[in-house]
């Protein structure tokens, strides 16, 4: 897993500051394909989010601050949908904007609104678990790539089975 984010200010004026700024995000899932074994193989699967952003503070009297903003994001998953074709870039966008009243050096009062959201993570879309009981082989995990396994040792007294949806969509907050 890697991330790396950059930001600048700039002052348009003493009273307007633009606010410009990106991240790159990459994380990597590898397993090994079925049983341990002395040629062990690993394959994987990564997701990569991608994000940039603009806001403008305005400060048109000591008294009030109005700030607007702008995030687009991009979510990329290298993963296959069980009819073969690839998960969909996920495009999303944040806007927001606020006011700020500060009657007294000691109180403010503040007003705002926008739109996030919650990429769903690897682990909510593309694996699937089946833990199962104690005394059989071991734990499955099924990840996206066709007829990948991981294997582990059981770990409950009753069979579970957990599948990711690769239908899931962001979540969204007003």
């Amino acid at each position: 897993t890697f991330d790396v984010e950059a930001m600048n200010i700039f002052t348009l004026h003493e009273t307007d500051k633009l606010t410009l700024g990106g991240n790159v995000r990459s994380v990597i899932f590898k397993y090994r394909n079925g049983e341990p074994s002395a040629d062990e193989t690993f394959i994987g699967t990564d997701q990569k989010l991608f994000g940039s952003f603009i806001q403008n503070e305005w400060r048109p009297i000591q008294e009030f601050i109005f700030t607007a903003g702008f995030r687009f994001d991009l979510q990329s998953v290298n993963a296959k949908l069980p009819d073969g074709s690839q998960e969909p870039m996920r495009l999303n966008y944040s806007p927001r904007a606020s006011a700020v009243f500060l009657p007294h050096p000691d109180h403010s009062f503040r007003i705002g609104g926008g739109l996030a959201f919650r990429n769903p993570a690897f682990m909510e879309t593309d694996l699937r678990m089946a833990i199962v009981p104690k005394g059989a082989k071991a734990l499955r995990v099924y990840a996206p790539q066709p007829g990948a396994t991981i294997i582990t040792q059981p770990l409950s007294a009753v069979g579970i089975d957990f599948n990711g949806n690769q239908k899931l969509d962001n979540e969204k907050i007003l």
